[in-house]
């Protein structure tokens, strides 16, 4: 029998690695703040719980995959968290797109309690987390990623380990920054080819084999402009709580951000039009309409 696993926020990315893990063999424990994803979880198949002290009581591992880091510091180390119902040799997984700092934290306290720790936030979106194909970016130690990896690799495709506790979100974050600089500059500029008249398609099919080519022209815009649906399954607060991780890390570091700290300033004037829970891509028609229109 394949050891109890629980999950602490079973949300949109939550409740798919939930299944996946199911699907493999795995029981599932789960737990989230928020009444109405208790009442949605399929308790035929997954084990509901009033707390994370109460999931850490029953599990031989616990993944995080909760808002912010703040969320994250409440669920491991507040009032009924995990580290007042952990048991000795258990391991986290914090999926969590999180601060470093905040992990070291963690992962301080929980090496007092004689628990392993690691940083995995993931990338890909949605689609990847239902087909299993995440990537996974790992910090922490070695022999803690060695024990984990059979949970990982029934999640993801490519389980990097980045180097010690806190890399993991330290590479998220450095992604997502590149990903909004990427998205704000792909829409700005194929907005002015479609102000000179060009087609869309044709622009991603030049730039697709040229030097512009990212992630964004590549797959993005195909999937989500083109096609009109503008639904990536990733949120704009997600998104702009990601970019601020990144910002937070180049202040601490005393670091000029130039690119990044733009795009910031870009999602926090979308944020008076964009509301927390819409589609990333829908900053594409927003930034669009400032360029007065296409």
């Amino acid at each position: 029998m394949k050891m109890k696993i629980g999950i602490i926020g079973y949300g949109e990315l939550g409740s798919r690695l939930g299944k996946r893990l199911m699907q493999n063999g795995y029981t599932i424990y789960a737990f989230d703040v928020c009444e109405s994803k208790m009442q949605k979880m399929p308790h035929d198949k997954v084990n509901p719980l009033s707390t994370p002290a109460n999931v850490a009581e029953k599990c031989e591992v616990i993944i995080t995959c909760v808002n912010d880091d703040l969320a994250v510091e409440q669920c491991i180390l507040g009032e009924d968290g995990v580290i007042h119902g952990v048991k000795k040799d258990t391991t986290v997984i914090e999926m969590t797109t999180s601060t470093p700092e905040m992990t070291k934290n963690m992962g301080r306290e929980l090496h007092k309690k004689g628990v392993n720790i690691i940083d995995a936030p993931v990338s890909r979106g949605i689609p990847a987390a239902e087909q299993g194909t995440l990537s996974i970016l790992v910090g922490g130690e070695k022999e803690t990623l060695k024990n984990s990896r059979s949970i990982l690799e029934t999640l993801g495709t490519d389980i990097i380990h980045c180097g010690e506790l806190g890399t993991g979100h330290a590479v998220k974050a450095i992604n997502m920054m590149m990903m909004s600089c990427n998205l704000l500059t792909a829409t700005e500029t194929l907005s002015l080819g479609l102000k000179e008249g060009l087609e869309l398609e044709k622009m991603l099919d030049v730039i697709n084999v040229s030097s512009g080519e990212s992630y964004m022209t590549s797959h993005h815009f195909p999937k989500y402009v083109l096609t009109e649906t503008y639904q990536s399954k990733f949120s704009f607060g997600l998104m702009n709580k990601d970019l601020k991780i990144a910002i937070k890390m180049a202040e601490e570091l005393e670091v000029v951000s130039l690119m990044g700290k733009r795009s910031s300033h870009l999602y926090d004037l979308l944020s008076s039009r964009l509301p927390a829970e819409e589609d990333n891509m829908h900053t594409v028609k927003e930034i669009q309409a400032w360029m007065g229109g296409v």
